[in-house]
């Protein structure tokens, strides 16, 4: 047994030592060949790159096959085989024209390797340029990230790939086993894919980010379909994200498909469709809104009132639209999931239902928010007093309106509780103004000052529809006479035009010595003398002038 290790030991140095010697040889011979090859110009900047990749290629080769004739040999030894035995009647058994089929394999192989690192070479400066020449294409700096991101990932798809061919061909052509044939193959189309899918998502992020530039120049073009196009810019990232998410999961369905996963593939379209709903439920949205604004608002000839009764409209429909479509795509979405959606929409009538009788403040709301909108008590930039506030309408819902007032403050007060209404915009209102003078003053001259002063901000103010109009007196105050004066002026401008009034008369009044009365406070203070030993007792004294 003893005489029987050492032979299979003696037997197993020999082959490995003869393997080595065989892939050292072929390496001097391939290395002579890249030395004869490398004395033209055109190919001894190629030769270098091709020895460390030949180097690098046996060396693997030379790893493996250690492994697999220890692997082998042990196995034999295990079996009770002698090794130089064994060996000698594999030979033996094995045809002539298996080893020359090997032969011409492995030469079609070290063929194959030389004439891909070649054409790799070549692919990698053509590459370059075409990057070059993109970037040079409109000039646009703002893609030239993208660019290079592309050009760098079809670089490596065709240098990894490129290898990967070769690893499937070499192994066909060595006529190795099917199932090596076939695991090289998969993992050759699996990468592939993974490739395919990131080059593709790198070019149309660059188409992405040209169109993107190419419309915000044409925007202004008011002729060009583009002049729309700041209403969608916001949706760019939005695309960006939606494709690649999608170009993604494709690339993932594939790969489960080749490795024979078909219940974790059967999700990816699925997932695709539902990003897919995502992103037209966005765009719809806004196209919507876009339609509505073109249809409703930016009409020609609408009159001041109509388009402010629109402007109180058209952002109901637009909130309704938007709603509508959410509720759609999730509807969608579930359905994609495989639920059924019947047994929702009862459910959803009945909640409804239940609401509706629980909730009678909301109703309420709802109700007169209707009933505002629908017979015109007030629209959107009316100056209106309601529900305990006084202010610009800054917007209608149906459960809420938001009314602004002269300070900023934003009260958003609930329909239900809006039991009266002051509407100062509807077709004029009036600016009134009480002016008190003094009782010393001639009432024809006061007069005659307003009526002069009323005329001139007519003249100078379109809000002013008419002259002042001075009514008379008004009042008989304890220290001046009050005049009441009114302007009728156009809806909502009343604050303005009473300010301005007010201005405008008292400048006249100082100029003309006109007195405006105001509240005096007179005091008088006496100095009495100190009072002497021998002055008189004090109920005898004289009372003081």
């Amino acid at each position: 047994m003893r005489e029987h290790l050492v032979a299979n030991l003696i037997t197993i140095a020999v082959e490995i030592a003869a393997f080595v010697i065989l892939l050292v040889v072929f390496y001097f011979v391939i290395r002579r060949v890249i030395g004869l090859l490398a004395r033209r110009p055109p190919l001894d900047r190629l030769a270098p790159k091709l020895q460390r990749n030949v180097k690098m290629l046996l060396k693997l080769l030379c790893l493996f096959g250690v492994l697999g004739l220890l692997g082998v040999n042990g196995w034999l030894m295990y079996e009770g085989e002698l090794l130089h035995a064994y060996t000698l009647d594999l030979v033996r058994s094995v045809p002539r024209e298996v080893w020359i089929g090997l032969a011409i394999g492995v030469g079609l192989v070290i063929a194959l390797g030389v004439a891909m690192t070649f054409v790799l070479r070549r692919a990698r400066v053509m590459i370059d340029a075409l990057g070059v020449r993109a970037k040079g294409y409109r000039a646009m700096p703002e893609n030239d990230a993208a660019i290079d991101r592309t050009f760098d990932a079809l670089q490596k798809t065709v240098f990894r790939g490129g290898w990967l061919a070769f690893v499937v061909i070499g192994v066909g052509l060595l006529g190795l086993p099917n199932a090596a044939q076939a695991s090289t193959r998969i993992a050759l189309e699996v990468y592939l894919i993974i490739a395919v899918a990131l080059m593709l998502w790198n070019a149309i992020d660059v188409a992405i980010i040209s169109l993107d530039v190419v419309s915000r120049e044409r925007a202004d073009d008011e002729e060009s379909l583009l002049r729309h196009y700041g209403r969608f810019a916001s949706l760019v990232p939005l695309l960006r994200r939606s494709i690649e998410y999608g170009i993604y999961v494709g690339a993932a369905t594939l790969v489960t498909l080749h490795i024979q996963l078909d219940t974790v593939a059967a999700w990816g379209p699925k997932i695709i469709r539902i990003i897919g709903v995502l992103f037209v439920s966005r765009v719809a949205i806004e196209l919507g809104n876009l339609l509505l604004d073109e249809a409703l608002i930016n009409r020609p000839r609408l009159t001041p009132e109509a388009r402010q009764r629109r402007l109180t409209i058209v952002p109901l429909f637009k909130t309704i639209t938007r709603y509508a479509i959410y509720f759609g795509a999730t509807m969608f979405i579930l359905g994609e999931f495989g639920i059924n959606l019947t047994p929702i929409l009862a459910g959803a009538g009945i909640v409804a239902m239940a609401v509706g009788l629980g909730a009678q403040n909301l109703i309420s709301d709802l109700v007169s928010g209707f009933f505002i909108l629908f017979e015109n008590y007030f629209l959107v930039g009316d100056y209106v007093a309601a529900g305990g506030a006084q202010g610009v309408v800054d917007q209608i819902d149906l459960r809420t309106t938001r009314i602004r007032d002269d300070a900023g403050r934003l009260h958003i007060i609930r329909n239900g509780n809006i039991d009266s209404i002051v509407n100062y915009s509807k077709d004029f209102t009036r600016a009134v103004v009480d002016v008190g003078v003094a009782y010393e003053v001639d009432l024809k001259q006061v007069f005659a000052a307003l009526k002069a002063i009323g005329e001139r901000l007519a003249h100078d103010m379109e809000e002013v529809l008419e002259p002042t109009q001075v009514a008379g007196v008004d009042a008989l105050a304890d220290s001046a006479v009050v005049v009441l004066t009114t302007t009728k002026v156009a809806p909502g401008k009343h604050r303005v035009v009473e300010r301005e009034l007010r201005r405008r008369i008292k400048e006249a009044f100082d100029a003309q010595g006109i007195e405006i009365p105001y509240p005096r406070r007179v005091i008088i203070q006496q100095d009495a003398a100190p009072p002497e030993d021998d002055a008189p007792p004090a109920e005898d004294a004289a009372p003081a002038a």
